[in-house]
Parts: C-alpha cells; structure tokens; sequence
C-alpha cells in the first residue's frame, strides 16, 4: 500500500478526492472505517458512483460498497444517540436527517432541546453586543451634552455661538431619550430571554 495512503483516506472521507486509486489500493483500501467514519460525523451515504470514481475502473466494487455500508451502519448507531443529538443541537451544528426510523424520532427530540438552548444563547449573545452599542452611544452623546453646556455656560461665550448651542442640545436631548428607550427594550429583552434559556436548561436536568 502506498504510504501516502493514510492522508488519501481522509481525503476520501471529505469527498475531495485523492484522485482515482489503483485496484490494488482500491482493494485494500478500509472502506469498513471510511463507512464508520461517515457514520460517527452523521454525513448522508455517499452514493456508489463515488467508489467508482476512487476506484481505477474497471472494477466490481460492491465488496467495497458493502463494507463501506457496513462500517456506516455502526457509526449511525453511536451518532444517533439522544446524549448526541442533544450535544449537537447545543452546538449548533447542522443535522442530515441521517438517523434512521425509531433512532431519528428519539435523536430529533434530545436535538431540538439543545438547539432551542444554542438559539437562545445565541440571541443574548445578540442582544448583549446590541446593548453595548447602545450605552456606548449613550455615553458619548452624554459627553457630548456636557461639553456643550460647559459652553453654553461660559462667560466668554457669544450670545449667537449660544443660540447655536440650545438648539443643538435641544437635538442631542431627543436623540438621548431614544437611545435611553431603545436601551431600556434591550434590556427587557434580555431579562425576558435569560428567563426563557434559565427554563430550557432546567427542563432539560
């Protein structure tokens, strides 16, 4: 066997290709752990044009098939475990639907638990970065009222560059209160939703 031909299994695995192998390395090829493989990373069955286009042709390719079937066959069953689904969903990571009958309805549900938790902290996660923005805005309108008013409040100050300065700050108050309400609905939001993962992670106990 060739001694490239560890990093080509993996290749295969990815379906990138390693180019077409010879019958030889075809032939000696694991496609028992290649199936396993693809089983355990819940990735849908390769169809068997793939094995032809790895495999020099021509070549009976149906040992390798059943083998590779075989080997997909017992990684499903440790993917398709509720423990599993469940870590997934909690990840965020995509789903095949590759599970089959009895297996899938039990790794769907323990799936979508833990995706409603990865939702949901993913939206306070959301909402945090939001209200961030927001009270830094804040803060820099705030800074930007006080400086005017110092200003406004000195002696030296035109009565004119004054006029300008009040109907300037006249802006900033209305652009403050909007920024204090949007704040506020953030942070009602947030509350509301840390309650919301508080419930899921306890039902889930």
């Amino acid at each position: 066997m060739s001694r490239t031909l560890p990093f080509c299994l993996f290749i295969i695995v990815s379906l990138q290709g390693c180019g077409t192998l010879s019958p030889d390395e075809c032939q000696t090829m694991d496609w028992y752990t290649v199936g396993l493989q693809d089983g355990l990373q819940g990735r849908t069955s390769r169809p068997a044009v793939d094995f032809h286009k790895a495999c020099a042709k021509p070549l009976d390719v149906t040992v390798q098939i059943a083998e590779y079937g075989r080997g997909r066959d017992q990684g499903l069953n440790q993917f398709c475990s509720a423990r599993n689904g469940f870590g997934l969903g909690s990840k965020g990571v995509h789903y095949n639907g590759v599970c089959p009958g009895d297996a899938q309805q039990e790794f769907l549900a323990a799936y979508k638990q833990g995706k409603e938790i990865f939702d949901s902290e993913l939206q306070i996660r959301r909402l945090a970065e939001i209200l961030h923005v927001n009270r830094s805005q804040l803060r820099t309108l705030t800074a930007t009222a006080q400086r005017k008013e110092a200003e406004m409040a000195a002696h030296d100050t035109a009565s004119k560059r004054r006029a300008v300065l009040l109907e300037e700050m006249g802006d900033l108050q209305e652009t403050v209160a909007m920024v204090e309400t949007e704040i506020s609905g953030i942070e009602a939001a947030l509350e509301e939703e840390n309650r919301h993962l508080q419930n899921l992670r306890e039902s889930v106990r």
